[in-house]
């Protein structure tokens, strides 16, 4: 138990550290890898791996704060808040959210249907976060692709 404590220390230390600002371009060659900006600086593979997970972690509880407000505003009969009423609710409320949709780290999809794609982010390492009634659950491009139809 002290270990895992020291570890959540260590985190949350490295963390407060040194930010560097998130990139919100895609890099060349259409790769989703390295969207986020982390590495380069000091700290050595270790620290930026930390930060990388922070980054993560983040990213994955904004979605399961942008699932809470879907399951609520869905209502009993299952209408899906369309996206800029979702978009709109995040700026009011939670701004930091909204940027991470404004840098592109996370998208709102359309969804008519509570079994749809309500969101995904793109985590650090070119995977993604998938946001459904079920959850969050990571995915590859290419899964994320077939639950969207493309």
């Amino acid at each position: 138990m002290k270990r895992v404590m020291l570890f959540v220390a260590l985190i949350v230390v490295i963390s407060a550290g040194c930010r560097k600002k998130i990139s919100s371009e895609e890099p060349s060659g259409g790769s989703q890898s390295g969207v986020m900006g982390v590495g380069g600086g000091g700290g050595g593979p270790g620290v930026m791996g930390v930060r990388g997970a922070v980054n993560r972690e983040e990213l994955e509880h904004a979605l399961g704060q942008i699932r809470i407000f879907i399951d609520n505003a869905s209502g009993a009969e299952g209408t899906m808040p369309a996206v800029e009423t979702t978009y709109a609710a995040l700026q009011r409320e939670a701004p930091k959210y909204a940027k991470f949709i404004d840098d592109k780290l996370i998208v709102l999809n359309p969804a008519k249907t509570r079994e749809e794609v309500w969101a995904w982010a793109v985590l650090p390492q070119g995977n993604f976060a998938v946001l459904t009634s079920s959850g969050i659950e990571r995915k590859s491009q290419q899964e994320l692709n077939a639950m969207l139809g493309r």
